[in-house]
């Protein structure tokens, strides 16, 4: 039947449907997410988000559901993009969640929230009238470090952007942490970071890692992926 014929109540009715569904579904959530590519050419640098691809599947359950979560990347595996995908639809679907995203400097722990404000408002147009609102707060640079998603209720999902040298686990307890480019880390930093969100871990909260690879084998990363850090003594 054509929109045009629906009711309201029917428009309604179909758009909590789909949001329903996106909620259940993180790749279906993504199917409808538009992402920058600089590569493309015309007026437009927004591209749908290429979910057809089997690993950008595999990717996105993945870091919706593991507790923890460790991957390489490259520029061509859109790994960044596919990450903040799940944070934000873990803001959006999950109310109360409390969310670190980690990085070198907090400018571009900052810059990640950029990107998924890009994600929230090229979202299609009448999911976005249904979804909760985001309000957003820049720091001294003008760069966005912190994200607010307000629920019915007044209940809140906050994205925070962290520097490495930061300690997000010791200040609150968090529900999601992505620690980008662990491997660009001063190790003993890194050390420390990972100790600061054990508490977090050990209380229910789920730990992403992403990294290019490391200057020198025995950096933490590679002894993380390694699984040195898993078992009882993580």
């Amino acid at each position: 039947m054509p929109a045009a014929a629906l009711s309201r109540q029917e428009r309604l009715e179909a758009i909590a449907e789909e949001l329903y569904d996106a909620s259940e579904d993180i790749v279906y959530f993504a199917s409808n997410v538009l992402s920058q590519d600089e590569h493309k050419t015309g007026n437009s640098k927004l591209s749908k988000f290429p979910v057809h691809k089997r690993y950008v599947r595999e990717v996105l359950k993945l870091s919706a559901t593991l507790p923890r979560f460790a991957i390489f990347k490259s520029r061509q595996m859109m790994v960044t993009w596919i990450i903040c995908i799940a944070i934000l639809w873990e803001a959006y679907f999950k109310p109360g969640s409390r969310i670190a995203i980690i990085s070198l400097k907090e400018e571009d722990a900052g810059k990640l929230i950029g990107r998924i404000k890009v994600i929230a408002e090229n979202l299609p147009a009448h999911w976005r009238v249904a979804l909760p609102k985001i309000n957003y707060y820049k720091g001294k640079k003008g760069i966005i470090l912190r994200a607010v998603v307000v629920h019915e209720g007044n209940l809140e999902s906050v994205i925070q952007a962290y520097p490495q040298n930061g300690n997000p686990g010791r200040s609150e307890t968090l529900s999601l942490a992505y620690w980008d480019e662990v491997g660009l880390c001063d190790d003993a930093e890194s050390r420390q970071m990972y100790g600061s969100l054990r508490p977090t871990l050990a209380n229910g909260g789920r730990l992403i890692m992403s990294s290019t690879p490391p200057l020198y084998p025995q950096h933490f990363w590679n002894r993380f992926c390694s699984g040195e850090y898993f078992g009882d003594q993580s």
